[in-house]
């Protein structure tokens, strides 16, 4: 017997030294494209500060089993650039490495964080983008 489904989208935003969680619950068997279309807006996005998301997470549960997909909103910086721009003796370069991260991502409200290779990356545009075209297409729909 399969186990009730549920999925979460958890928003992730820095709140001083600390990060700052939104969880809510979501349709099921929605595309990462789809969760962002319905529940993402400009505001989570658009500018630096308090209001800007870094990351989501998309909790998927079947029963008691979790399967987690996170999404980084941001810009990458290649170990190459992290090199040419702060050094191989940068904190952040170290960090890099130390922790068998592929590259570091620079968030919406400048703060670094590292992404492995197969980490899931929107630039802030892509999802300015995404959300945008949607509330054009709607109010297309409405007219």
């Amino acid at each position: 017997m399969i186990g009730k489904k549920k999925t979460f989208l958890v928003k992730i935003r820095q709140d001083g030294l600390f990060w700052k969680q939104e969880r809510m619950e979501i349709e099921n068997d929605l595309s990462i494209l789809d969760i962002i279309d319905q529940y993402i807006s400009l505001k989570d996005v658009e500018h630096q500060g308090p209001d800007a998301i870094s990351f989501f997470v998309v909790q998927r549960w079947v029963g008691s089993r979790k399967r987690e997909t996170e999404c980084h909103i941001g810009e990458i910086y290649t170990r190459d650039r992290i090199a040419s721009e702060f050094g191989t003796n940068s904190s952040l370069y170290r960090n890099v490495v130390n922790n068998n991260y592929s590259s570091a991502i620079k968030y919406i409200n400048g703060n670094f964080g590292g992404i492995y290779r197969d980490s899931i990356v929107f630039s802030q545009q892509d999802i300015i983008d995404i959300v945008s075209n949607v509330s054009k297409n709607q109010e297309e729909i409405t007219q």
